[in-house]
């Protein structure tokens, strides 16, 4: 399947969701790459074949809870951690059920994973970056062992490296315990009683944040041949996050997601 292909899957993903969205009153925005996409190719990066938006926590509880309760199409299934105990992704995956994907650098695939779009959760960030050390600890510790239970580290160098990868041996990752301690704790930092919210649940990009702004009174920005939302503050979390963003990358850095697709 080509880049080509892929993106007019993806697109379809966007615009069902978006559809989705507006219906039941749920908020979300552009970002990372597709955000980039809208702002400097009123669309895809040529070489892309992701799609990311974020969603308020209060409305990311109600997409999931909703659209297991009626899908948003027949041919597309929401899924994450909760419902796939293969799954060890923070995010909802938006996939299309007509296709299959082979991603080659996990250490273990999910059940049923077609292309897809993911869903980043937002929650809010505390004032005080001090603060709550103990709190971002733990965050930052489950993290962790996510990321070494997801991709598998023990192959990696470095004596540093080799002593995370003991981590999982020791830490297991039990029904999907680590996803859901992250969860939990990115939880704690309430999005409705911060003004300063930002996906801490997959990073910690205490560097730059978004605002309930963003959220409530989106930009409607071109995208392909439809209109989406973005947040209004995108010129500095891009600017935060990636620097000179309208500068195309070297070819050498113009990164595509690996993996192998097939229709079902």
């Amino acid at each position: 399947m080509t880049i080509k292909e892929e993106q007019e899957i993806l697109l379809d993903l966007l615009k069902k969701t978006h559809d989705f969205c507006e219906e039941n009153g749920l908020r979300y925005c552009l970002t990372y790459g597709t955000l980039i996409g809208a702002v400097r190719h009123q669309g895809f990066i040529p070489w892309d074949n992701d799609v990311d938006i974020f969603m308020p926590r209060p409305d990311y509880e109600k997409f999931w809870k909703m659209t297991h309760e009626k899908p948003i199409a027949d041919y597309i299934k929401c899924t994450n951690y909760r419902d796939d105990p293969k799954n060890h992704y923070s995010v909802i995956r938006v996939c299309n059920t007509k296709t299959k994907i082979y991603l080659k650098y996990l250490r273990e695939q999910p059940t049923d994973m077609g292309i897809f779009l993911d869903i980043f959760p937002v929650d809010g960030i505390w004032d005080d970056s001090k603060s709550h050390w103990l709190w971002r600890k733990k965050l930052r510790f489950n993290q962790r062992l996510q990321v070494s239970d997801l991709y598998g580290q023990r192959e990696r160098k470095g004596w540093k490296k080799k002593l995370r990868s003991f981590l999982p041996l020791i830490f297991r990752n039990k029904n999907n315990i680590h996803e859901y301690k992250i969860d939990e704790y990115a939880m704690m930092c309430d999005y409705e009683t911060h003004e300063k919210v930002i996906d801490i649940a997959e990073y910690q990009h205490f560097n730059t944040y978004l605002t309930h702004e963003d959220f409530d009174h989106p930009l409607k920005m071109p995208f392909e041949q439809y209109v989406f939302n973005a947040p209004q503050r995108y010129h500095e979390f891009l600017t935060a996050g990636y620097g000179d963003y309208m500068q195309l990358p070297p070819e050498e850095k113009r990164e595509v997601h690996d993996f192998d697709v097939e229709l079902v």
